[in-house]
This record gives structure tokens, sequence and C-alpha cells, in this order.
């Protein structure tokens, strides 16, 4: 599965000083590893979470006090994931408040705009077709767009979506990881009710962030897990459909 990237010391120190005043880096390198891009502001609304001050995942802003991610972004999990065996996967949640919300093109030189507050997660303790959850921020973020949530399961096998992530761009040791990159046009190779699966385009810490509509913008899929790979023939990614998380967004 994605797991949350383990951020080096030097970042988490940035990180975790940054306050509001900080100002986000929109000069990241043009390095395309992944075959993505810099994000260069184009999705502000998707943000990085730090863990605990030691791991990095993505989310997104879907409304200005409520950021949706992967349930094992939020939560102590197994390890190794395996769809085919009905123990439990979720252990147990992380504390809301141990998750900062960081916004800007770049996780060194962002905002860390709030901290949790709640979660709203799906019952059960399994991840596979539940790997969703809902962060409550303990203050709302100002001056970014919230995007939309899909109602209904929309990817499907021989259509398209967008991706957006803060994750590792590459297998290599010296893939960069907390800037945020944009890919589009990534093939859906497949689909279930709860479930959708890309070829390639994520690598850890890009777990919880999403997968764009590419004609609405709307929110399709969470990064659920993926292959070991981040690249190549071997990479490969699951998706929740982001629509199991409606009944946990707040309606405005």
């Amino acid at each position: 599965m994605k797991h949350p990237h383990t951020l080096p010391m030097f970042v988490l120190a940035l990180v975790l000083a940054a306050g509001c005043g900080a100002t986000a880096d929109t000069g990241a390198t043009t390095d395309e590893v992944i075959h993505g891009v810099p994000d260069h502001g184009r999705h502000p609304a998707v943000v990085a979470l730090v863990l605990n001050g030691e791991a990095l995942c993505t989310g997104t802003l879907v409304r200005p006090d409520e950021v949706l991610t992967a349930r094992h972004c939020v939560s102590f999990v197994d390890e190794h994931v395996d769809c085919t065996n009905p123990a439990p996967q979720i252990l147990g949640d992380r504390p809301p408040s141990s998750i900062v919300v960081v916004t800007g093109d770049d996780v060194r030189t962002g905002h860390a705009v709030a901290r949790g507050l709640r979660l709203r997660t799906l019952p059960g303790t399994r991840l596979c077709g539940h790997d969703v959850a809902v962060l409550v921020l303990d203050r709302p973020v100002t001056g970014i767009d919230p995007v939309p949530v899909a109602p209904h399961p929309v990817a499907r096998a021989g259509g398209t979506v967008s991706l957006v992530g803060f994750g590792r761009r590459g297998d290599g040791a010296t893939a960069g990881v907390g800037v945020r990159y944009f890919r589009e046009r990534v093939s859906v190779v497949g689909a279930t009710s709860a479930e959708f699966e890309t070829g390639e385009g994520s690598c850890n810490g890009d777990s919880g962030g999403p997968a764009l509509d590419p004609s609405t913008g709307a929110v399709v899929g969470v990064v659920s897990r993926g292959r070991s790979r981040c690249v190549g023939g071997t990479g490969g990614s699951v998706w929740s459909h982001a629509a199991l998380a409606a009944p946990l967004i707040t309606e405005r």
C-alpha cells in the first residue's frame, strides 16, 4: 500500500516552525519524475499533512475546515494490507491534533495553517474499499476555495484523471519529496463500486491525495495503496472513490 512518507529532519524543522507569515515557494524544480510537473499554485486546495512531525501525506480542502484524505493517513494500520484477509487492518486512530496542515507548493516554505481537531471515518476496521477520512480542522483555512467532491463514483476504465500530491517522484534514493506536483491524463485501467486503479502516477507521500475529474475539477478519488515501485512496469495505484466520503463531509 502507499504509506505516509518519512520526512528528513531538516524538512520537519522547517515545517513545524512555519507560521501564517511563511511564504510558499513557487519556483520548484522542473524535474519531471513520474511524468508530472511542478504545480506552481494551480491547486492551492491540495495540502500537505505532516503527521506527528515525522511523516507526510496529502489531502484536499473540501470545506474551509475539512480536509479529505486517506484513512491510513490518520490512523495506525497494519503495514501489510491484504484485501483477501478478513483480519482488522486499522489498529487505532492518530490524535487529530498531531496532524498539521501545510499550504503552498513546498512543505519547506509553506504555511502551517491549522491542526486537526477531530476525525470523521467510515465504520469498521478495513481499509480496502473504505480508505477515506475527513480531518476536521481547529480553524478554517481562508483565502483558498475548497474543491467539490463527486457525489457518485465516476471514474471508469478507459477514462482519465488528473493527479496532485506532495509525494516522492521516483524510486531512487535522491527522488524529491514535499513539493506539490501535478499530472494530467492518467489512464484508469479498472474500477469497482468502491475503488479504481491507475497504471501509475503516485508514490509514498501522495497517500490521501486527490484524483480530479479533468472536466469538472471535482475530487473523484483518494490514493489508497499501490505496488512496491512508483514508476515503470510494476507501478500502479488503487484509489478509493471520493464519493464514499460524502457522508463524512458537512453539507453547506
